[in-house]
């Protein structure tokens, strides 16, 4: 284990702060209201222990019509990432990975001994379903799936994703999908994950209300999945500012919608921006994209000079794949946009010289 390099995540603000924050893809518009009115009004629950069934926020989650008993509730989606891989992956097992994708699911495998394969694509980046298919009939023990995909953007869509499930369960592969981004991309959720017994979808909430800071995420699944994970969680592992904001996130119905229109608009104002400044911003579903940086500057030397002018972005070079030819921007409000469009156009005559 202590040969394991740990993943390298964005949103490092603390060692740089204070700073324009594009390298963590949340929501630019922030909380609902509702949420840090409920927060304030909660702050004497710190002096208890948490709820650790977390009734509250177990039965907001249902109302959207998920049954309670199929809920695994994490300090952040990550959790869910790592008690999954404590609970059905061991030392020796095979899991396959299409790559660049966000990089906690290779590193919890790593870490309980597991044998990681990684499906590279090349060219636009774009995973092949029929590849995807093509791992799966060597049987591994697990597939991960991050749909939208974490830094790409991408989205394998619906159809294809019960297709690749509805092979991994003829193969007996286990799956776990990140709908971590799924709100933001228009694209509706697989349905009724729980009837499929190899499956675990994964969703965050810290994305979609601006709660990084407090963490929280849940799981999605059958009673087969469901309850090793419930058996393995932490006790009390969601605080109870997390329950209270989550609960009161998700009464506020209108918000997912509010929040696609604007990250629609931004997001191509920002685009179009990024495009006239001499950059190659890539396709995307969601709040977030990749820029192809040509191989005139790299990576690591933009973000050295963009946090010189205040602005943290994500250098992807720690992405399996994407070498320093990348960084990752996610969609914040007009003039913080209108702030990293200058920069980059500036930057771009200094390079041209």
């Amino acid at each position: 284990m202590s040969q394991v390099e740990k993943a390298v995540h964005g949103g490092d603000v603390w060692a740089h702060f204070p700073v324009i924050d594009f390298s963590s893809n949340v929501n630019p518009l922030g909380p609902p209201e509702g949420v840090i009115k409920a927060v304030r009004e909660n702050l004497w629950r710190i002096a208890y222990y948490p709820d650790d069934r977390s009734s509250e926020l177990r039965k907001a989650v249902s109302e959207y019509g998920v049954g309670r008993d199929n809920l695994v509730l994490g300090n952040g989606s990550t959790e869910i990432i790592k008690t999954f891989i404590e609970a059905f992956i061991g030392r020796g097992d095979r899991v396959v990975i299409p790559s660049p994708t966000y990089s906690e699911y290779r590193y919890q495998a790593l870490v309980k001994g597991a044998e990681v394969e990684l499906l590279s694509f090349g060219g636009d980046l774009s995973f092949s379903p029929d590849a995807i298919a093509e791992a799966l009939e060597t049987r591994p023990r697990a597939l991960f799936l991050c749909d939208p995909n974490n830094p790409t953007g991408r989205s394998l869509g619906r159809k294809v994703i019960r297709a690749l499930v509805e092979t991994a369960w003829e193969m007996d592969v286990l799956v776990f999908l990140d709908e971590a981004y799924v709100e933001f991309s228009g694209r509706p959720s697989l349905e009724k994950p729980w009837e499929y017994e190899n499956l675990l979808v994964s969703r965050s909430l810290t994305k979609l209300y601006t709660l990084p800071g407090l963490r929280l995420g849940y799981g999605i699944a059958g009673e087969r999945i469901a309850g090793p994970m419930e058996r393995l969680r932490m006790p009390w592992n969601v605080n109870v500012l997390a329950q209270v904001a989550g609960t009161e996130a998700l009464r506020d119905r209108g918000f997912v919608d509010r929040t696609r229109r604007f990250i629609e608009s931004e997001r191509e104002f920002l685009i179009e921006g990024i495009r006239a400044a001499g950059f190659e911003p890539l396709p995307t579903e969601t709040n977030f994209f990749l820029i192809n940086l040509g191989g005139e500057i790299s990576s690591p030397e933009l973000k050295r000079r963009l946090l010189k002018k205040g602005i943290l972005v994500r250098d992807c070079s720690s992405f399996e794949g994407l070498g320093e030819d990348y960084i990752r921007v996610a969609v914040k409000l007009r003039d913080e946009n209108q702030r990293l469009i200058d920069e980059l156009r500036q930057l771009r005559g200094e390079l041209r010289g």
